[in-house]
C-alpha cells in the first residue's frame, strides 16, 4: 500500500477515534429515500467493531475502492445496526473494520487482503435495503468475519430507531468479494 493511502487511514481512523462520532449515520427524523439516494442497513456484531464503508467499482471479480470518495459510511452498530445512506447506483463495500476492547488486537484498520473476501452490494435509488448481518470474530492477530440474513431484525431496529423507513424496507443483494485492498492496491498493511 502506497504511503498516501496509509497515512490517510490512519489519520481518518485516529479522528474519528478520538472524536468518538461517526460518518454518515442517518438521523431518526429520515424520511423515504428520494429517486436518486438510497439506505442500507447492515447488522454488525459485536458492537466495539467499527466498520467503514467505502464506495468503489467491482473490476475483474475484485472490488476497488475509490481513493478519492470519503467514506460513505463509518461507525459501530446502534441495537445491532447501522443505517447509512448513498447515492442511488452506488456500489458499496465495508472496507475496513476497527476493532475496539477486543484484548489481542490493536484498535487500528483491519483491512481485508489477499484472497479475504469482504461484503459488497449495490445501492439502487430510491430504496431502502438491507444488505446483511456481519459477526466478527478475533481469530489470533485479526478478525475472522461470518455471514448470516436477519431482515426480521432490521425492519425491528428500522421501526425503533426510523420509523418512517420501517415499512419500506427490502432484502438487497450482496456478494462476497474479494477487495483490491484499500486504495486499489491489493496488499495488506
Amino acid at each position: 500500500m502506497n504511503i498516501v493511502a496509509r497515512v490517510g487511514i490512519f489519520a481518518s481512523s485516529a479522528i474519528l477515534c478520538a472524536s468518538c462520532m461517526s460518518i454518515g449515520r442517518v438521523g431518526e427524523d429520515a424520511q423515504p429515500p428520494k429517486s436518486d439516494q438510497a439506505y442500507f442497513i447492515l447488522g454488525v456484531a459485536p458492537a466495539n467493531m467499527d466498520v467503514t464503508i467505502f464506495r468503489g467499482d467491482i473490476s475483474d471479480g475484485v472490488f476497488q475502492q475509490n481513493v478519492i470518495a470519503a467514506a460513505t459510511f463509518s461507525g459501530t452498530p446502534e441495537d445491532g445496526f447501522v443505517l447509512g445512506e448513498t447515492h442511488g447506483g452506488n456500489t458499496l463495500a465495508i472496507t475496513f473494520v476497527i476493532p475496539h476492547g477486543e484484548p489481542n488486537l490493536p484498535a487500528s484498520p483491519m483491512i481485508p487482503c489477499g484472497n479475504a473476501k469482504t461484503l459488497s452490494f449495490d445501492a439502487p435509488g430510491g430504496k431502502v435495503i438491507y444488505v446483511g448481518s456481519v459477526y466478527y470474530r478475533a481469530v489470533g492477530d485479526g478478525l475472522v468475519p461470518s455471514y448470516r440474513d436477519d431482515l426480521e431484525g432490521a425492519r425491528n431496529y428500522l421501526a425503533k430507531h426510523h420509523p418512517a423507513l420501517a415499512g419500506l424496507v427490502e432484502e438487497g443483494r450482496h456478494q462476497m468479494i474479494v477487495s483490491g485492498g484499500t486504495a486499489g492496491t491489493g496488499t495488506c498493511p
